[in-house]
């Protein structure tokens, strides 16, 4: 499916320090996969367009998706080749993105397709493109049938390339320095925390080290997984209490995880709170009853309990 192909593609994106998209001989698509693009880009739900459909009198809104597979990149600078082939889907994705700001369009104007229609037979030797419908983008109020997608810098289709290479390195090099900057203080509260921890101050430490996290989530540092990772290391340094604090941010973040709950089930088991880590691999099991691990882990838990006196 387009969505898996986009996906693992933008996976690959993840920690780019700028993006590119050529559109330049992109003739269009689905607007469902305009969405499921779109949605790598932004934060916040978004209402990208809508399509109005006569017959039935509808309307259907296409906003940004709120699950999304992998990481989103609501900051890196992007750019878009554009052409004079630009075409239909391929001109939304434009569109959607000059008119919310979140792109720079180098190249030529694109070709002018917008309202969804389809062919219909005049007679047997001829027949006719009709627009059933219209797009109707939610800043503008109108859209690109007719005029096309004017770029941000007009060059011609063949040079699209090079000039936006010229403008995306000094943006990445600016948007490199701030992730940076933002890995720096999350290592601060991450060493800060540490050591509140090793001078007895547990509390402080689990204050410091969500503070560090929400803000490396924020900023898309971090995901599920580089979280988890983080609290098994430190779980395995013997900072069980800091390591249940980690793990029960990754849980309050990603609550439909299943791997998330298993992993703060093992820390509790760790820490000695036999009740919690029941709990935590039960709710495991409810997001994924194929846990082995965890279902393993459980039976040995409550054997546990059945012989305490």
């Amino acid at each position: 499916a387009a969505s898996e192909t986009i996906a693992a593609a933008m996976q690959v994106l993840a920690h780019t320090d700028a993006v590119m998209f050529d559109m330049r001989q992109n003739g269009g698509g689905f607007p469902h996969t305009v969405r499921f693009l779109c949605s790598y880009l932004f934060d916040e739900p978004t209402h990208l367009n809508s399509l109005y459909f006569r017959q039935g009198d509808r309307t259907e809104e296409f906003w940004t998706l709120d699950d999304l597979p992998g990481t989103r990149m609501p900051e890196v600078p992007v750019f878009v080749l554009t052409s004079a082939e630009t075409f239909s889907g391929a001109e939304e994705f434009c569109y959607n993105l000059r008119t919310q700001e979140r792109a720079t369009l180098v190249g030529e104007t694109t070709r002018g397709g917008a309202n969804p229609g389809g062919l219909f037979d005049v007679n047997p030797q001829l027949e006719i493109f009709i627009p059933r419908g219209r797009a109707i983008n939610p800043i503008t109020g109108t859209n690109w049938e007719g005029t096309g997608v004017e770029p941000h810098i007009a060059v011609d289709a063949a040079s699209a390339l090079d000039k936006a290479l010229e403008c995306a390195r000094p943006a990445a090099e600016v948007f490199r320095a701030a992730r940076v900057a933002r890995w720096d203080a999350f290592d601060a509260a991450h060493k800060e925390a540490i050591r509140l921890y090793d001078v007895g101050r547990i509390g402080d430490a689990a204050v410091a080290i969500a503070a560090g996290l929400r803000a490396a989530h924020a900023a898309h540092l971090m995901g599920e997984p580089d979280i988890n990772m983080l609290g098994y290391d430190i779980l395995q340094d013997g900072r069980t209490a800091l390591a249940i604090a980690i793990l029960t941010f990754n849980v309050e973040t990603y609550p439909e995880s299943s791997n998330a709950w298993d992993s703060l089930g093992e820390a509790s088991m760790a820490g000695g709170q036999i009740d919690e880590a029941i709990a935590h691999y039960e709710r495991s099991i409810e997001l994924d009853p194929a846990n082995e691990n965890a279902r393993t882990k459980l039976a040995e838990l409550r054997a546990g309990q059945s012989m305490t006196p």
